[in-house]
């Protein structure tokens, strides 16, 4: 039995093996160093809604934009986030998740109306609650025009990536002048 030589980290090889590796290296040279680059530093990340300011945001859910379906004549409405299930959706709707807050905004101009729904918004991440109700009204007294608040509310929650979920709520909590939203927990 040939002998065994120990070597660095605890590998035993024997002198044969030892001239059969040497023969099979000879002519190699190692790479010369690659010049060391400093690892790239990533941005920290910025909330496009803060970052674009509201104004512009409300200018969005007026006007559109891509992928904001068009909501002005419709009495029900659904709306849900790529990626979240259906079935959550058809809970929503048929009142199975507990609204535990709501937000009454009828009376108020859009502008007032959006810088509510926004502060509110952010007052439910901070107090962890998921499932709420906004009770925009049905727009019966804004004039030739048609509804105003609705429309422009229901715009500006399927633009926000918060929002996982809406949908009309039933007669019983206000039907079309009413809507329940479900909030992507924080």
């Amino acid at each position: 039995m040939p002998q065994r030589i120990k070597r660095a980290h605890g590998v035993s090889v024997t002198a044969e093996e030892c001239q059969i590796f040497r023969a099979s290296m000879k002519g190699v040279r190692p790479l010369p160093p690659s010049p060391e680059r400093p690892a790239a530093s990533r941005p920290p990340p910025q909330a496009n809604q803060h970052r674009k300011g509201r104004k512009i945001v409300l200018q969005e859910a007026l006007h559109g934009g891509p992928g904001v379906p068009d909501l002005r004549d419709a009495d029900s409405v659904s709306y849900r986030q790529a990626g979240f299930q259906k079935k959550g959706l058809e809970q929503l709707k048929r009142g199975q998740i507990s609204m535990k807050a709501s937000l009454d905004l009828h009376g108020l101009t859009l502008e007032e109306a959006s810088a509510r729904l926004e502060a509110f918004i952010d007052e439910m991440h901070q107090a962890g609650i998921t499932s709420f109700l906004v009770v925009h009204g049905k727009g019966l007294r804004s004039g030739p025009q048609g509804p105003v608040l609705r429309p422009a509310i229901l715009k500006r929650l399927s633009l926000r990536q918060d929002v996982l979920a809406f949908t009309t709520a039933r007669h019983c909590d206000g039907g079309s002048g009413a809507t329940y939203v479900l909030l992507k927990r924080a």
